[in-house]
């Protein structure tokens, strides 16, 4: 009889055991720091199928993504465990995120979506305030990147700069060294993306001096190669 309940209340454990639901994952730590990559419309339009054609692509620089990255800001950090994307937990702001944090190539959900699974994930935040902060940020920023151009005499258009120059115009005037990313539309490069390195507080830093030019010349010294900060 003693046996019988041993195996029993064994059976019993064993069913628990196995019927239990998997553990999760614990979320992410929050990110110990960021690449807020600011794209210029213009130049992706023109080199790329933009889905809104009935409208000129907007002459101001507007969000690519708030990329949690490690501490030196050269290694983003992807795809961690999070919650869902969620379309209706961001309809408050929507406006707001078609400003500042628009979809140039595809649907808006589609994108966003990306972005949040991809990288906001691996921000430690609740899907609301990663998209809200995306958005501050770029309301407060983008628009001194622009003006830090122009005061050295980078405006869009037909004017031809180096990176060098481009870079040392966000440094002076904008007070951080940044990052930038080009693409060649035959037969120059134009200028794509600027990229600023934040610290976990969102605090700027000065990006890394290395590896700072993405495929902005073909030249050994990409420094001086000539960019253009296109127009409509």
């Amino acid at each position: 009889m003693l046996n019988s309940i041993i195996i029993l209340l064994s059976l019993i454990m064993l069913t628990k055991v196995f019927s239990a639901p998997p553990a999760q994952a614990p979320p992410p730590a929050p990110a110990k720091a960021y690449i807020m990559a600011l794209q210029w419309p213009v130049t992706v339009c023109l080199v790329e199928q933009c889905k809104e054609k009935k409208t000129p692509p907007p002459e101001s620089f507007k969000l690519h993504g708030l990329w949690p990255c490690n501490t030196y800001w050269n290694s983003s950090v992807e795809k961690c465990p999070g919650s869902d994307f969620s379309g209706p937990a961001l309809d408050d702001m929507r406006g707001d995120l078609l400003t500042y944090w628009p979809s140039l190539l595809q649907p808006e959900n589609q994108f966003w979506k990306h972005e949040w699974l991809v990288h906001g994930t691996c921000s430690g935040l609740p899907l609301e305030h990663y998209f809200a902060d995306g958005v501050r940020l770029t309301r407060l920023n983008a628009p001194q990147i622009l003006s830090a151009l122009s005061k050295s005499g980078i405006k869009p258009g037909d004017v031809k700069e180096t990176p060098i120059a481009i870079r040392d115009a966000i440094a002076n005037n904008f007070g951080v060294r940044p990052k930038l990313a080009c693409v060649f539309d035959n037969p120059i490069y134009l200028l794509k993306e600027i990229h600023l390195c934040l610290d976990q507080n969102y605090k700027f830093k000065d990006c890394p001096k290395e590896n700072w030019l993405k495929n902005c010349g073909p030249y050994q010294s990409k420094e001086q190669a000539i960019i253009k900060l296109p127009s409509n």
